[in-house]
């Protein structure tokens, strides 16, 4: 831009240099002519007449001056402007060129030039360095590129590229090229047609290579460890499937040999969207089931979670495990149902030996201590009333001395027995306290319909007729019955409970046995 102003400058001096020279040439004509005109004795009209003429051309001369001193500088603005147009193109394509070859270097990129009439095939450094190689080794040619791309991937390549240039359209293509060491590397190169002929024929083709090698890698190895997980997920003998939470997504083998009607999760996805269908609660009470939809959040929650399946008329245990699995679009679950059918009956097989009776088969005294505060805790959460019974077998020592001790065993059996036999409802629990006495828990009665209750048990006894000569006025086996019943459980405590049914039992044989009395709390 300087150098431009300074040839306006030398120009525009160059100009009024000129001016000021001609206007003192016509000036000098103006002088001679006058004195000519005065020598020859002219008038002074003549005189007049030439300095007029004078001006005149001096300021049509002066106008052209200052109009080519402006057409000077129009023009000089305009160059000015292609100059610095000029200068900034070529600072933007340096820059681009810049940040395209830091993006190529940055991402790894080998760049290749391939001209398709003569066949050479230019590289960069990059290129090279991805093969081990330098500049002096290749020969730079379209044969010597070919030669050295796996014999196996070859002809897919020639085809590619000869397609892309057919219809002029990019490609990307993964390959292998063999390395200066001896071994092959993995590319994926990519290229389009950067050139074409007038009439257009594709003249020249240019595009990147990038190694991949690691990435091959790493997809061979998950390649492998899917194929080792879906084995093992295929025949893993448990049942395993996978759900979106509300419906079967998956299945393995062992679901459907358990559920042997169903061919494909098609066919059972017409009957059932979630294998919850089939779960049921078990005797005990400590099984998952899907109230309220909740399994799975069951499971989560549960320190060992269990479920019951009912299948063909057999009841089938199966210890639970659930893991989320995350993808891009949603989460699953992962759901395996472990059979511990044959471990779950002899455990609890185990524990029912560990909480009944020997004797009668009624539940003991050690489960009695476990579930008498567990009941009246539900009663107080639930908001019913609570009942706790005391039986005892009236005169039974005498009883045991006059028919014999296993006599009474038979005695306090069949006692046992009846009373079971009779308790439908799954809030109530019969026990052998010890010896010849029993306890009963129940809850959700009245207080006339417990009592009732207390005496219908002593009338089950005697409808036993059941000989026992020294139980007089009867002359058959009898109980007495005590009960404590609490209209409020919240405002009552087990020992309290206890001793006032142990007081009204007492009270029940001093008043002649064979009967139930009932002491309220409230």
């Amino acid at each position: 831009m300087n150098r431009l102003n300074g040839k306006y400058r030398l120009l525009s001096v160059f100009i009024v240099v000129a001016w000021i020279f001609l206007e003192l040439v016509f000036l000098s004509i103006a002088f001679d002519a006058q004195n000519n005109y005065l020598n020859a004795h002219f008038s002074v009209e003549k005189i007049e007449e030439v300095w007029l003429k004078f001006y005149g051309v001096s300021a049509l001369f002066t106008l052209l001056t200052l109009l080519l001193l402006g057409y000077v500088r129009i023009v000089s603005k305009k160059v000015l402007g292609y100059e610095n147009l000029t200068y900034s193109l070529e600072d933007k394509l340096k820059s681009q060129g810049q940040k395209l070859e830091l993006a190529l270097e940055a991402s790894g990129l080998g760049y290749w030039c391939w001209n398709i009439n003569t066949g050479k095939h230019e590289v960069d450094t990059r290129w090279l360095t991805m093969l081990g190689l330098h500049v002096e080794d290749i020969l730079h040619t379209e044969k010597d590129w070919l030669e050295r791309i796996h014999p196996n991937d070859r002809e897919e390549i020639i085809s590619i590229i000869e397609n892309a240039m057919q219809k002029q359209i990019p490609y990307v293509i993964e390959f292998r090229m063999l390395h200066f060491d001896g071994h092959y590397v993995w590319i994926q190169g990519s290229g389009s047609v950067t050139k074409v002929d007038k009439n257009g024929k594709p003249v020249e083709l240019s595009g990147t290579h990038q190694d991949i090698t690691k990435r091959k890698e790493l997809e061979e190895i998950h390649i492998k460890n899917s194929l080792y997980l879906e084995t093992l997920f295929e025949q893993n003998p448990n049942i395993i499937i996978v759900t979106d939470g509300v419906k079967l997504v998956r299945a393995n083998g062992a679901f459907f040999k358990f559920f042997d009607s169903y061919v494909n999760l098609d066919t059972f996805l017409q009957d059932h969207s979630c294998i919850c269908d089939f779960f049921e609660a078990a005797k005990f009470g400590n099984t998952i089931t899907n109230e309220d939809g909740k399994w799975l959040e069951s499971v989560f929650k549960t320190e060992e979670p269990l479920v019951k399946i009912l299948r063909l008329g057999e009841k089938h245990y199966f210890a639970v495990y659930a893991k989320k699995i995350y993808d891009d679009a949603s989460t699953h679950t992962m759901v395996t149902f472990s059979d511990i059918t044959e471990t779950y009956k002899l455990r609890h097989k185990f524990e029912m030996l560990s909480i009944l009776d020997a004797l009668t088969n009624a539940y003991n005294r050690r489960h009695f201590n476990m579930l008498f505060p567990q009941e009246l805790n539900r009663a107080k959460r639930a908001g019913l009333s609570f009942c706790f019974a005391i039986l005892d077998v009236d005169n039974f020592k005498l009883y045991n001395d006059t028919y014999g001790h296993d006599q009474g065993d038979v005695v306090l059996h069949a006692i046992a027995e009846t009373l079971m036999q009779g308790m439908q409802r799954s809030n109530e629990f019969f026990f052998r306290l010890g010896g010849e006495e029993f306890g009963v828990l129940f809850s959700g009665y009245s207080e006339a319909t417990s009592l009732e209750y207390a005496q219908n048990i002593c009338k089950k006894i005697t409808d036993l007729a059941i000989e026992h000569r020294e139980n007089e006025p009867y002359g058959c086996v009898s109980v007495s019955v005590g009960i404590c019943y609490v209209e409020a459980p919240s405002k009552a405590g087990i020992k309290e409970i206890y001793s006032k049914a142990d007081k009204a039992l007492y009270t029940a044989k001093e008043s002649g046995r064979n009967r139930a009395l009932l002491d309220a709390l409230f």
